[in-house]
């Protein structure tokens, strides 16, 4: 979630199965990261310019205007059943203060809840008549309960991630952050048997973007003392997402 770096994608899941356990292989059918506000789309992974803008850009006619075109331009045209929104924190760091543009991500996130709300129930109402409708649920999804979920083995009791030796001025969200990329590299370059995504041609420039990123920060000498760590805790969420079947989503028509 994002203004200036916003990544949906959207996962499809068949009935087919092609996996030891005998659940579906869920298949990346889209990706794409946006900057919502002062144009640019990032294909290459190099990101897009950052020009500095008036207050008026962000104000809500501005915001809500932009929020109603993703939703419109690249969301609905997916046709999603479930639609998952990372929830977003006012305050980063144990701060006091909100900073600005946290406001105006926490506005984006708002609105475009409340867009899809609508849409929602709008779908709801004419399904009664034309049975055709995508929305089954739309759900805030909170990083850290992610975080608890995939890395549990590598979490401790208040959910922090467990890393030996790590240096006391590192911070160790930024840890899980980048057990989470690690945990995503891995199940991109996983082959069968045990492969537990698939992507197509038309994404490919984008995985490709994020593995050439990833691989350029394992060469970075500041995380040769927590790669280790970070790498395991990463293995642990592979075989927790191993272990889920994709073929039983809930289905939650009367939220």
């Amino acid at each position: 979630m994002g203004v200036r770096n916003l990544a949906y994608c959207l996962l499809q899941v068949d009935n087919k199965t092609d996996q030891s356990n005998g659940h579906p292989v869920p298949q990346l059918v889209a990706w794409e990261r946006l900057s919502l506000i002062g144009g640019g789309k990032e294909i290459a992974g190099h990101g897009t310019a950052s020009a500095e803008l008036p207050a008026s850009a962000f104000s809500p006619p501005a915001m809500a205007t932009v929020a109603a075109r993703l939703v419109r331009d690249r969301l609905l045209p997916l046709a999603p059943t479930h639609i998952l929104i990372e929830r977003q924190r006012f305050r980063s760091g144990g701060g006091a203060a909100v900073l600005e543009w946290t406001v105006r991500v926490n506005s984006l996130e708002a609105m475009l809840h409340g867009i899809l709300a609508y849409q929602q129930l709008d779908a709801s109402n004419k399904s009664k008549k034309t049975k055709n409708s995508t929305f089954q649920a739309i759900q805030a999804v909170s990083p850290q309960r992610v975080s608890q979920f995939l890395l549990r083995g590598g979490l401790d009791s208040s959910g922090e991630l467990q890393l030996p030796d790590v240096p006391a001025k590192l911070k160790k969200d930024k840890y899980i952050k980048d057990a989470k990329e690690t945990f995503v590299a891995g199940i991109l370059r996983l082959t069968r048997p045990k492969q537990l995504l698939t992507y197509g041609e038309s994404i490919k420039d984008i995985v490709d973007a994020y593995l050439f990123r990833w691989d350029a920060k394992q060469t970075d000498p500041k995380l040769g003392t927590v790669n280790g760590a970070v790498e395991a805790a990463a293995s642990v969420g592979t075989d927790t997402l191993a272990k889920e079947d994709w073929s039983t989503l809930p289905s939650v028509n009367d939220h």
